[in-house]
């Protein structure tokens, strides 16, 4: 078998990737002077090789081999922007016998990602919306980050997210389409510029519903305060329960 681990979790365009580990048979013995390849590829429509370096094992079976990532990667819409690397590690004994191993980790220009929350799915115009600011490393780890929000120049918001990643701020649309922010997030040392855009749906088909807590104990009120868009005679609230309907 062949074990293999990557030097990081998450690497930045252009920068070098350390692949380490060994080779051994399945009763233990070490592979002694076995060929290792390895090939990096990145993530657009399919995995595409861009390197493939050879090492080979030591005495105790044992390689190292040195990979460097691509200036530009593309990312992808679905992770906030991030590209995605994968390395395959072949390992060949002297007799021919090969077993493999692949490893994958994320792709970003940044320490940290921001991710904005509509309270509601989407913004409700003419009216105060909340937005959860989540802060994250590449991996998706919280980040401690103080985030500011503009638009047009303007600046919207300033939050600190706290030790899990989370901060709130309110913002009133004006009209429907879609906001895009330009946002700037320091965490330690290193400050990051990203956009995000956020929906606006129409006045006359959006719900606001807020509770007063997130958890709530056996026996507790839930208090709900349901926002509309415009005027209804009556809101009715379903109240489910692992996929059943508890109360009305």
């Amino acid at each position: 078998k062949v074990d293999a681990k990557l030097d990081s979790a998450w690497y930045r365009p252009g920068t070098e990737v350390i692949v380490s580990g060994d080779a051994r048979y399945f009763f233990g013995k070490a592979v002694d002077g076995g060929t290792i390849k390895v090939v990096g590829s990145t993530f657009d429509v399919s995995f595409t090789p861009f390197a493939e370096v050879q090492a080979t094992t030591s005495e105790d079976g044992a390689f190292q081999a040195k990979l460097t990532l691509p200036a530009y990667v593309v990312g992808s819409a679905l992770d906030s922007g991030k590209g995605l690397l994968k390395v395959d590690v072949v390992a060949t004994d002297t007799a021919g016998q090969e077993v493999s191993v692949s490893k994958t980790a994320a792709i970003a220009q940044g320490a940290v990602d921001v991710t904005l929350v509509p309270e509601s799915g989407k913004l409700v115009p003419g009216m105060e919306n909340r937005i959860f600011v989540v802060t994250s490393d590449p991996t998706g780890g919280p980040v401690s980050a103080d985030v500011v929000l503009r638009q047009n120049g303007e600046t919207l918001a300033n939050v600190t997210t706290g030790q899990k990643g989370l901060g709130t701020v309110t913002l009133t649309p004006s009209s429907d389409g879609a906001l895009v922010f330009d946002i700037e997030a320091k965490a330690g040392s290193e400050t990051v510029s990203l956009q995000r855009t956020l929906n606006v749906g129409a006045a006359t088909d959006t719900v606001l519903l807020r509770t007063d807590k997130a958890l709530y104990k056996i026996g507790d009120t839930i208090n709900v305060e349901v926002r509309l868009g415009e005027a209804r005679e009556r809101v009715w609230l379903d109240v489910v329960s692992d996929g059943r309907t508890a109360g009305i």
